[in-house]
């Protein structure tokens, strides 16, 4: 079994391997265990706060440095809930529709498939590199992808289906 649990702060994941002892009793071995605080939810929501102030700036005519506080806090709740459908439609091939509607006047941005590459194909490398690295990491050598029977994941939202799929 294969496990990833993705949070705010960081990934986790482990290898346990499962074994029948009779018909009601398991018996479970941890085989890998690892984390990575580089990949968290936390980096994502930075880097799409910091396209999003671009995009803003870009189509109100402001300089970043005349941002206030509050327009600020604006775009990064926008880039905390536009989060999961940037996500999904990555995961679909779907280019993304923004509404920029706490901006006055209020405007929209399309982002492509490719811009979308852009953004979370280099995130999606490092996950596949982390995966890839608790698979060779265990105490009994490397195994491959094809032995694993389950995949369990927790925490995040629907990147966690994106995440089963690498």
């Amino acid at each position: 079994i294969l496990f990833i649990d993705y949070g705010w702060q960081q990934i986790r994941g482990g290898l346990i391997q499962v074994n029948l002892k009779d018909e009601i009793n398991v018996e479970g071995e941890s085989l890998s265990f690892l984390f990575d605080s580089s990949l968290g939810g936390k980096k994502i929501d930075q880097l799409l706060k910091e396209i999003f102030i671009k995009f803003y700036c870009h189509e109100t005519g402001i300089f970043e440095t005349q941002l206030t506080g509050e327009i600020l806090h604006q775009i990064e709740v926008f880039a905390y809930q536009n989060k999961s459908l940037l996500f999904q439609n990555y995961y679909k091939r779907k280019p993304t529709k923004l509404y920029f509607n706490f901006a006055y006047p209020a405007f929209q941005k399309t982002v492509s498939v490719e811009d979308l590459d852009q953004w979370i194909e280099p995130f999606a490398e490092s996950v596949k590199a982390f995966i890839a690295s608790l698979l060779n990491k265990t105490i009994y050598g490397k195994i491959g992808k094809e032995e694993i029977q389950k995949v369990i994941a927790v925490g995040g939202g629907f990147e966690m289906n994106w995440m089963k799929e690498l």
